[in-house]
């Protein structure tokens, strides 16, 4: 086994095992306070898991293919990263508001 495909695994375990986390906890998070920040990971979550699968097990049977299969992969890679990005942005918001709610102006918050 070279770095190179050790890195490859490593970097397909590492992502869909985060994927998966974030996926079940923010799952778990929207059942409770139907927040659709959580909705936005949620879907982000199982998008990065669908194109971790497809180029992990992908078998070009020709250039052309194997052209169109990325082009298909970064587009998808897109979609993922601005639901998570308009996912964690909403998350901080409603934090945001609910320390501005609870601590009097010119007091900082409690920390976590």
């Amino acid at each position: 086994m070279t770095f190179l495909s050790f890195l490859s695994k490593a970097d397909f375990v590492a992502s869909v095992v985060i994927n998966a986390i974030v996926l079940f906890v923010s799952f778990s998070a929207y059942r409770r306070t139907s927040l659709p920040a959580f909705a936005f990971l949620i879907w982000g979550s199982l998008l990065g898991i669908i194109l971790e699968m497809g180029i992990h097990l992908r078998t070009p049977t020709s250039p052309d293919d194997a052209v169109s299969f990325h082009e298909w992969y970064r587009v998808g890679f897109f979609a993922a990263t601005i639901l998570w990005g308009i996912g964690i942005f909403q998350l901080v918001r409603y934090v945001r508001r609910e320390f501005e709610r609870q601590s009097p102006p010119n007091q900082s918050p409690e920390p976590l």
